[in-house]
């Protein structure tokens, strides 16, 4: 079953395992620092405002992320960009649900820039639409 997980609602070892999984199993490696810098961008997320990182979890692993991160480009030395996922790589049945949390964290941030831009992300095709099956 999949479920998707705010990393503010981890526990630390499983936000760990989720690091691990995120750099040496889904290929994602920040633009400076590695897997400290990350952690240090996660801790400055907090509930209502951005950055946010999201993972999916199916099958007892970690499958997926889409970290919100910032309304405009290079707030971070870490984590650069607006937005980082791998849905473009994902099954379409696991990418809609996670892009759709996305669009849901972005409404609650009051990130409605960033929310435009990911509706205009080829992999977020028709998650804006909950009537889709995925």
């Amino acid at each position: 079953m999949l479920k998707i997980q705010n990393a503010l609602d981890l526990p630390p070892d499983q936000l760990d395992a989720a690091l691990r999984q995120l750099m040496d199993g889904l290929g994602f490696c920040p633009a400076w620092g590695g897997i400290a810098a990350l952690k240090r961008e996660m801790q400055r997320s907090r509930p209502g405002a951005l950055p946010q990182f999201l993972f999916s979890w199916e099958d007892g692993k970690w499958t997926g992320y889409l970290f919100l991160i910032a309304q405009r480009e290079r707030s971070s030395r870490a984590l650069p960009w607006w937005a980082a996922h791998n849905a473009d790589v994902l099954p379409r049945r696991t990418a809609l649900p996670l892009m759709r949390a996305g669009l849901a964290v972005c409404r609650a941030c009051g990130a409605s820039a960033l929310e435009e831009r990911l509706k205009r992300d080829p992999a977020f095709c028709g998650a804006e639409r909950e009537d889709e099956a995925p």
